[in-house]
């Protein structure tokens, strides 16, 4: 990150630029933070969803009404099981 008064290089965490002095000022947007963290948290649903219906023949549905937990789990299951000679 750099300075936006004098362009010099800042120190992770600086709380004023140690060229210029110039106050920092850190910006948070929680809907770009929360949708990230959605993304995040969802992006191995589709993956998850298709091995469990192709290994147990369950219906999205009942899939999706488990807790990611445990959907996690079972998936671990069917990999393990896959990987056996």
């Amino acid at each position: 990150m750099y300075c936006t008064k004098c362009g010099s290089e800042l120190a992770v965490g600086a709380a004023a630029c140690p060229a210029c002095g110039a106050g920092l000022t850190a910006r948070f947007d929680p809907v770009a933070y929360t949708l990230a963290e959605l993304r995040d948290a969802f992006a191995g649903i589709y993956q998850e969803t298709h091995a469990l219906a192709s290994g147990y023949g369950w219906q999205e549905e009942v899939i999706l009404r488990l807790p990611r937990a445990r959907r996690q789990r079972y998936c671990a299951m069917i990999i393990d099981e896959r990987s056996l000679p």
